[in-house]
């Protein structure tokens, strides 16, 4: 005879399975080159209050801040306060990633247009890194989009398996 415990573990595993299936990426409506294309999950585009990246229902706990490599410098040099600022916003999602569509070494060489100390950029992305949120070089636009995409699933399924974990601490109760 099946317990009330087992059936709703039967019950909500397909359900949490489902939600990661069926995740949605919200893409910021700013985006000027939005990685959609890339992505295997379904997008819809919405106005984010902070970064360009989240989960559809979850915009307020996690967010990925996109950035090319002009982009990174520009934000680390002329337009640091306002990069910054959002920095701090970011603090208060429970992730949150700023993802460079770059490699490391090009920063770290001067590869960009821009009188930039490249010890000054490293630097400045190191602090950035502790104080705020990780930064995560990715080559190009696909593989940073593959990488934002996976940082999104991985959030997901952890919150579906504290769910699960939370039924099942409960006995399962109905």
């Amino acid at each position: 005879m099946e317990t009330n415990f087992q059936r709703t573990e039967s019950r909500i595993k397909p359900l949490l399975t489902e939600a990661v299936k069926s995740m949605i990426i919200i893409v910021d409506s700013r985006e000027q080159a939005p990685w959609t294309n890339y992505f295997k999950a379904q997008t819809r585009v919405e106005t984010l209050p902070t970064g360009d990246y989240s989960i559809a229902g979850l915009t307020d706990k996690i967010t990925i801040e996109r950035k090319s490599l002009p982009d990174l410098i520009s934000s680390l040099t002329r337009d640091r306060d306002r990069f910054v600022n959002e920095l701090i916003r970011m603090q208060s999602f429970d992730e949150a990633y700023v993802i460079v569509e770059a490699d490391y070494s090009e920063m770290a060489k001067g590869h960009y247009r821009s009188d930039a100390n490249p010890n000054s950029m490293i630097e400045s992305v190191v602090a950035l890194s502790h104080r705020y949120c990780p930064f995560y070089f990715c080559g190009h636009a696909g593989m940073a989009a593959r990488f934002a995409e996976s940082l999104l699933t991985r959030y997901l399924r952890d919150r579906c398996h504290e769910i699960e974990m939370v039924v099942l601490a409960a006995g399962g109760a109905t």
